[in-house]
């Protein structure tokens, strides 16, 4: 049996510790797109391990949002700067295996492998990591780890690709949502997330930031 939209709502709420806009904000998603988008995603260790969250409590929540009408999109993050790049492809492997096993539903889920993707489009990807890199402290990045007076390098370029993976795979036409919902008080650049957003993010990986408005609204700017 279908479940109510109100249901759905719940559902989904029980697998998130904050929904960040609000349940009314959920409500209008799933009044508006039946079948929205949740990404989930994972780091596979060289080392093998896994713990319970990584293998029942994924499992629980992913089966949630799929019987909640959602389609599921597992991002393993495989691209790393440190580690044997094949045992982490392999630890990920073993861990669809796994989910399968503990009865994830497969059928209402995608995975997706952050090394294939960005290698389709590295034209892309790198100068988005740069460009990430070039506006991030070293400090605040060493902050990340528990010995941060010890951290080595390729453990500094770690967040910053995670980062710029999430970036990269998410879909247009959910950052076009997220933006056309997002706080940006008109004439006030301190701690406005929208300028922010460009000059982080879009300055530094596409160079130019262009406003369409028709003639009448005073033409592209």
């Amino acid at each position: 049996m279908a479940m109510g939209v109100e249901e759905r709502v719940a559902t989904l709420l029980s697998t998130a510790e904050e929904c960040v806009g609000g349940e009314d904000e959920l409500l209008t998603l799933l009044h508006r797109n039946p079948r929205p988008i949740c990404f989930h995603s994972f780091e596979p260790s060289a080392s093998g391990r896994l713990d319970i969250a990584q293998g029942v409590g994924k499992v629980i929540d992913v089966n949630k949002m799929i019987r909640a009408g959602c389609r599921v999109k597992i991002l393993i993050q495989d691209q790393r700067m440190g580690g044997d790049l094949n045992k982490i492809r392999a630890t990920g492997h073993h861990m669809i295996e796994v989910w399968k096993a503990l009865g994830m539903d497969l059928d209402g889920v995608e995975f997706v492998w952050s090394s294939e993707e960005t290698n389709k489009r590295a034209h892309e990807y790198w100068p988005m990591v740069m460009g990430l890199a070039r506006e991030t402290k070293v400090g605040r990045l060493a902050s990340l780890h528990p010995d941060g007076k010890n951290v080595m390098v390729d453990q500094l370029w770690e967040p910053i690709m995670r980062c710029a993976d999430i970036l990269f795979l998410d879909l247009e036409v959910d950052v076009k949502s997220k933006i056309k919902k997002a706080f940006c008080p008109v004439k006030i650049t301190e701690g406005n997330p929208c300028l922010e957003y460009i000059q982080h993010i879009v300055f530094p990986w596409v160079g130019k930031f262009e406003v369409l408005r028709n003639e009448r609204s005073g033409g592209n700017r």
